[in-house]
Formats: C-alpha cells, structure tokens, sequence
C-alpha cells in the first residue's frame, strides 16, 4: 500500500505504534518516483538501494561541439563563460528509450581567469525531440482524504553545486560513482591553474524517450540565479 495514500499512511503508523501485524513488514524496502515530464510519471518498487544491476555508462563532454558522448574526443578543447551570469553546455541524445535513476556525478577540469576561488553549479536537464526545456515537479503535496497530489513547484533537473576551493575529496567517505568533498582547509586556485574538480548530483530517476535529450548546464550560480560569492571570474 503506497505510504501517499489515506490507507497507506494507517497501515504505516499501526504497525510502528500500534504493533499492528498487517503486513506493513512486506512492503518493498525502496519506492521511487521516475519523472516523465512530457509523458507518464512512473513508479519502480526495489529491494535494495542503489540498485543492484544499476550500468553506471561514463560520458565526455567534447567542448569543441558542446556535446556529451560515450566516445571521448581526440581533440583538445575548451570552453568559457562568464562566471556570475554566463554558463556553457553540453547536449545528447537519446537513440531509444532510457531510464536514469540513482546517482550522478560529474568530473571536469576547470580554470578560473582572475580569480582565486568560485561556484560551480552543474545541471542535468531534459529536453524534447526540439530541444525545448521539459521542466519536472520539484515537490508534491498530498491530500490524504482525498488522495489528491498536487505541484509546489519546479526546477529545471537535478544539480550538484560546490565551492571550488572546497573540492578535495574525501577516499574513505567517497565511492566511484558518489564523490563527498572533505570540507577541510580551502585550497585557493593561483593564476592560471587548471584543477579537476568533482560533484555529486541528487539522486534522481528521469525516463527519456528516443529523440528526447539531455543537457548539462555549468555555470556560476543556480537556475534562480542564487551566487554564494561575488565574483565574475572566466
């Protein structure tokens, strides 16, 4: 019984409170949601998390073409934008129905020009067959009487964001495919230092359609514009 609804959220609190012997032990240990914005959302019952047959596929980001690709380039590039409003971004394509659920990282090399420190802000969008912004639910609210869910607003995707100064991670806390920063002493970036840099997304589930596409976003601050520092580095 899903915990949204009026008899799922019961059953919930009569088998923890109550010690009610109604089955609630048998429900699957994960549910997820997995957005289709543009066609129907989905829902996916698991046992274990993350899941265990879960590919994770390494893609590369070609700066010349601004694409995102399983094939690197063999061709040296780079790409710049301005720090506090500018952004760069990277695009590919679906051939056939995809799903992508569980966790997401990012590892690029990047340069500050003139400046010491800055934000990153990566950002995982979908779009249609046109290239359009499919913009997916940020939250829900639920009536449990009348089971009734409703939107409380969007986001353009999932996102990772950090200090680039604060970008060390850490080998004990940090898998392969979920890389956690340190937080320790900040490590500066001098004149003309190009550092790798690595961050983890929110875990997400989203459904593409062939034809329907993917776009990273790197930028200096979040899709409502929100900057933690003031700077306009290159």
């Amino acid at each position: 019984m899903p915990l949204h609804t009026k008899e799922g959220a019961l059953q919930f609190l009569d088998y923890y409170l109550k010690a009610s012997q109604n089955g609630w032990n048998m429900t699957p240990r994960v549910r997820v949601a997995i957005t289709d914005t543009g066609g129907s959302n989905r829902r996916a019952k698991l046992n274990e998390w993350p899941i265990e047959q879960t590919e994770h596929v390494k893609v590369y980001l070609d700066a010349d073409r601004h694409t995102l690709s399983r094939n690197g380039s063999s061709c040296q590039a780079k790409t710049t934008y301005r720090g506090s409003t500018g952004k760069t971004t990277f695009v590919t394509t679906f051939a056939e129905d995809t799903q992508l659920l569980g966790y997401f990282s990012g590892h690029i090399f990047m340069e500050a020009d003139g400046a010491d420190d800055m934000d990153l802000f990566l950002t995982l969008e979908k779009l249609d067959r046109d290239g359009n912004l499919l913009t997916p639910l940020l939250a829900c609210t639920v009536d449990l009487e009348s089971q009734c869910i409703s939107a409380a607003g969007s986001t353009r995707g999932t996102q990772a964001c950090l200090r680039v100064s604060l970008r060390v991670v850490g080998r004990q806390e940090s898998t392969s495919f979920f890389p956690v920063q340190t937080y320790g002493s900040p490590q500066k970036l001098a004149a003309g230092q190009m550092v790798p840099i690595d961050g983890a997304f929110i875990p997400s589930a989203y459904y593409f359609h062939a034809g329907q596409k993917l776009r990273l976003v790197i930028s200096g601050q979040s899709d409502s514009g929100v900057s933690a520092i003031n700077m306009d580095p290159t």
